[in-house]
């Protein structure tokens, strides 16, 4: 028996050793060869098989002894347990960003490498938390939230902590008590009076300001006899014209003028020498000054009652085909024809309507901008004879009765007519301010008379001083303007009937429309322009977007913003600037972020944000602005 206790003593020892030599005391778990006193040496890691001299050293990677923590590679397992989660980093970033716990498996009493776990890897920019810190991409992004630190971000207004500055003066805007911009339309300024002279078929720019002429353009090839004006919403002129049944379009500004002949420069006429007069070579030959944008004929022979929308689009309406023609003010696309029912002579606008006075046919007809269909049509009762129109404040329409000597009210809420005298004289154009008062173009006594739009009591009656009166005018500082056919000239006064002046203009000036916008600004569409200039700094070229705005956009009101970009920081308000847009905020529509995709690549830009409304009372409000840029190699 003793013999047969020493057998078993020696097997059992041979046993724990697992490969070990013949040295008694080896104690080799994972039955490797190695482990305390084993002849081959000890094992650093005696729960796996595969390492006993270069264990690793990683805390993520380092091991604990089986006792501690038997659910890891190498340590003995059950025959049948299910797999077990299993992760080899700081459990704190466990199934946390891109990390995940994987899964190991029992194989013949031990168990298997962790498969399927993703551990914690150095942060990179690709919009992943890569070393599962609950953060992203941190400390790798650009200031435009990009992985392209080339890529710099502007931003302005409140919605960015800043407010926004306030406007140079004469701008329709305003920065409220948050240093948000808004519409407001008591800054409106625009400085610029429209006088067309019919008799040597020219169109004269005057300078509201100082009465002096700035520019004079001859009308181009399928036009003539020009006589009504209506300026648009960025202070652009379209004429009628009464022979060859089309409209012309002129820019305001030399920046929108196009450079037709390619010399880089914009051939138009200017007040070279400074006199106040467009004189000689100042005027230049027909179909080459360069601010003449376009000629869009609506079809007959004669075009006479003009008028813009608040979106910019032209009515035009045709005397011969009793018809208005609407036409798309950038383009100079037709977009619908309506028919005015009689023979328009002169038109005004009132937030979405249209008014036509028709004098042939004695009828004052109304037209819905939005639906592009005649409203109303209504004959004038009693002695007619029907030339300029305005509308009040009240909505009342208020029309020059030529030879009647008086002007006509007509309410369209209660379709009512009245009857004001202008004494012995014959009243033409007419021009409403937002006080309340009327102001008449009276003919034969060369008179203006202001009338109180509510009850048509005489305010005032002025002498003008110049034969041939007819139009009448309101500039944005509420001074009047007279167009006198007879003198030639344009005269100002103020609303108190004292002349300040009268100024030159070509032969036979004959015009009775909104000459100014003022009308068009005050009564329907309420506009104001912001603009603000960047400079990238870029070594070769520059990308420029998205652009993206914060903003408040009330029903009637919208928001548009244009991108223009140029070589030069002087060249950005010139016709070798290129413009993109505009991208569109309104209560049906949001265009924003906006990308305006392949641009030209220069290193300067500027956004130009128009705020719109159709009405006074109602404004778009702008918390926001910015956009980026990257550099480009």
């Amino acid at each position: 028996m003793l013999r047969l206790g020493a057998l078993g003593l020696i097997l059992a020892l041979f046993s724990a050793c697992g490969g070990c030599d013949d040295k008694l005391g080896c104690v080799d778990k994972d039955r490797d060869g190695y482990g305390e006193s084993c002849t081959r040496g000890p094992d650093c890691n005696d729960a796996d098989p595969s390492l006993f001299d270069d264990c690793p050293v990683s805390p993520d990677q380092a091991v604990q002894p089986c006792e501690v923590n038997p659910l890891q590679p190498g340590c003995a397992c059950d025959l049948g347990v299910p797999p077990r989660e299993c992760y080899g980093a700081d459990p704190l970033t466990r199934n946390r960003g891109n990390c995940r716990s994987g899964t190991m498996t029992c194989d013949n009493g031990l168990w298997g490498e962790c498969e399927g776990a993703v551990l914690p890897e150095r942060e990179v920019c690709d919009d992943l938390d890569n070393n599962c810190d609950g953060r992203v991409d941190e400390g790798l992004r650009s200031a435009c939230g990009t992985c392209d630190l080339s890529c710099q971000q502007d931003a302005s207004g409140p919605s960015y902590g800043d407010s926004f500055t306030p406007p140079e003066e004469g701008s329709a805007l305003s920065v409220d008590e948050d240093g948000a911009l808004r519409l407001d339309v008591r800054n409106i300024r625009f400085d610029h009076i429209w006088i067309a002279n019919s008799g040597e078929n020219t169109v004269s720019k005057l300078s509201t300001e100082t009465g002096l002429e700035v520019g004079r353009y001859r009308m181009p090839d399928g036009c003539g006899d020009p006589s009504r004006t209506t300026v648009d919403i960025e202070g652009n002129v379209w004429v009628g014209c009464r022979q060859g049944g089309s409209i012309v379009k002129i820019a305001a500004a030399e920046r929108v003028c196009v450079d037709t002949n390619g010399d880089g420069n914009i051939q138009t006429s200017r007040d070279e020498n400074q006199n106040g007069r467009i004189e000689g070579a100042e005027l230049l030959a027909r179909n080459t000054d360069e601010c003449v944008l376009m000629r869009v004929s609506i079809g007959g022979s004669v075009a006479r009652a003009a008028a813009v929308d608040a979106n910019g689009n032209v009515w035009a309406g045709s005397w011969d085909q009793s018809n208005y023609t609407l036409v798309h003010g950038e383009t100079g696309e037709i977009l619908a024809r309506v028919e005015a029912g009689g023979n328009p002579y002169g038109a005004a606008m009132f937030g979405k309507t249209l008014y036509s006075s028709n004098r042939g046919g004695s009828t004052l007809a109304r037209i819905d901008v939005a639906t592009r269909q005649r409203t109303g049509l209504w004959q004038v009762p009693g002695c007619a004879s029907l030339y300029g129109i305005a509308v009040d404040r009240y909505g009342h329409v208020w029309l020059g009765n030529y030879s009647c000597n008086d002007v006509l009210r007509f309410d369209p809420q209660t379709e009512t007519w009245a009857r004001f005298s202008v004494g012995r004289g014959l009243s033409r154009g007419m021009a409403a301010n937002a006080d309340g008062q009327v102001f008449v173009a009276v003919d034969g006594t060369n008179q203006v008379y202001k009338f109180d739009a509510a009850d048509g009591q005489v305010l005032g009656v002025y002498d003008v001083g110049q034969s041939g009166v007819i139009g009448i005018a309101l500039d944005d500082e509420d001074f009047v303007w007279t167009v006198a056919r007879n003198g030639q000239k344009a005269s100002k006064l103020t609303a108190d009937g004292v002349v300040i002046g009268h100024y030159p203009v070509g032969n036979a000036p004959y015009t009775y429309s909104d000459m100014t916008g003022q009308a068009l600004r005050t009564f329907a569409a309420p506009i104001g322009i912001y603009r603000t200039a960047y400079q990238s700094g870029c070594k070769y070229e520059t990308g420029w977007g998205p652009i993206d705005i914060e903003a408040e956009t009330p029903e009637g009101t919208a928001i548009e913003v244009r991108l223009t970009v140029a070589d030069a920081a002087d060249r950005l308000m010139s016709g070798q600037a290129i413009t993109y847009g505009p991208w569109r905020q309104d209560p049906q529509s949001d265009e924003f972020p906006a990308n305006p995709g392949e641009i030209e690549r220069h290193a300067h830009a500027m956004l130009e944000v128009h705020f719109i409304s159709e009405s006074r009372e109602t404004s778009p409000r702008l918390t926001g602005l910015q956009i980026q840029h990257n550099c480009i190699e």
